[in-house]
């Protein structure tokens, strides 16, 4: 399950649109294999920053992590 938690009036920003779109595909992704076949949830979320100067992304997931050494 792929859910979103956007704060309200988030600000516009510049960003380089390919840096972006790789740095939200790998996380999606990892976050996807974290959850293997067992399902899961994976949470994307924006909030304003700074003053409203910038927005914070986070990709989180409920998936195993990584294991004890």
């Amino acid at each position: 399950m792929l859910a979103e938690e956007f704060g309200a009036d988030l600000p516009r920003v510049r960003v380089d649109r390919h840096q972006m779109d790789q740095a939200l595909s790998q996380g999606l992704l990892n976050a996807e294999q974290a959850l293997s076949e067992r399902g899961g949830r994976i949470v994307v979320s924006a909030r304003a920053v700074r003053d409203g100067a910038g927005i914070e992304i986070s990709i989180r997931d409920n998936g195993g992590g990584i294991a004890a050494e």
